[in-house]
Formats: structure tokens, sequence, C-alpha cells
């Protein structure tokens, strides 16, 4: 049976019966405009590419427990964004994020309510850094501040390259949670007005 015209309910419930045809059929039909707009979002082809087939991967692995609540299209694009936005949170530390800001293209104005979140961010950073194990800070900032690798730390500090990754992890979701507020709100106004 061809797809080609089939609308988004009957493929989703072709897709949820773990039809093939339907999966290659939404594949067709979505993927090239949700790489576009990843690639465009995230300026950089490579991850575009692989957010983009994450998506795709996780509608069928979870075909058959999705819940959707709007349009198929509307799914796929809102799963993106989330992608996006988590990529971006999980890749940005505070220097990295405001000189991607300062980056843009975007007419980035400094007015008194964006000094203001800054500051805020800055603050909550600090703080969040602050509360960090002394171990996890210190490898935290070798890492993001000193720009070294996990096996120069490893070698620098006497401690496993698993262990080095494990406290960076750690690092990270620490602040995630703390920032994750900001970040999006953030994020939000700068990546989906440009």
């Amino acid at each position: 049976m061809s797809y080609l015209s089939a609308d988004e309910e009957e493929l989703l419930r072709e897709l949820r019966a773990g039809n093939e045809k339907a999966f290659n059929e939404i594949y067709d039909r979505y993927w090239k405009n949700l790489y576009l707009f990843a690639r465009n979002k995230l300026r950089s082809e490579d991850e575009a590419l692989d957010i983009t087939q994450d998506i795709f991967v996780k509608l069928w692995t979870k075909r058959d427990t999705l819940l959707i609540t709007t349009s198929l299209s509307g799914y796929l694009f809102k799963s993106l964004k989330n992608k996006i936005l988590d990529h971006i949170a999980a890749t940005y530390t505070r220097e990295d994020y405001l000189a991607s800001l300062k980056n843009t293209t975007l007419p980035f104005r400094e007015s008194t309510a964006e000094k203001i979140a800054e500051s805020e961010i800055y603050s909550l950073l600090d703080t969040s850094l602050a509360s960090m194990p002394s171990r996890m800070k210190e490898i935290f900032e070798l890492s993001r501040r000193q720009d070294q690798s996990i096996a120069e730390i490893s070698e620098q500090l006497d401690l496993s390259q698993q262990t080095v990754k494990n406290q960076l992890t750690g690092a990270l979701r620490r602040l995630r949670l703390s920032l994750s507020d900001y970040i999006v709100s953030i994020l939000l106004f700068c990546i989906w007005i440009s």
C-alpha cells in the first residue's frame, strides 16, 4: 500500500501498528524541513543531522506509546525544538552561551531587563558552582574554563577518566537544573526570533 496520499491520522495509526512503510512516508515528508530548521538554529550540519535523526529514532521506538495531541507535524517540530534547547543547555557554559549570543545575527539590545537577566544568570551560575563538591568544581573549571581534555584532567588529578567524566556529567546536570528556568526562557527568546 502507498502512503503518499495518506493523511497524518492514517499515518499515525499505521505507525502505531508498526508499519515501516508508514514510518518511511513520515520520514520522507518531514525529515528535510526538520533538518533545515535544526541546521538554521544550531548553525551546524552535524549537530542538526544528529538531532533530526534522534527525533525519528524516538518516533519509531516509542511509536506504540506516543501521545500526540496536536498534528503529527506539530508534534515533530515541538520535539525538535525541545531537543535543540536540551542540546544547547547541555553544551554551553556561561562563557560559551554569552559568546554565542554576541555572535548571533540578532540585533541584541542591552536593555535594562537584559542586563538584570544576565546578572541573575551569573549569580545563579556562581551559586551553583559554589555549592558543588570541591573535586567536581575543580574538574568542571579545568574542563570548561581551562579547556583541558578528560585525559589531561585525569592525569593531572590522578583520577580515572571515567571518574572525570562522571564528575563533569554531575556538574553539568547541576548547572542545567540551576539555570533551567532562565536558560529556557532566554533561549526561547533568542532562538525563535531569529
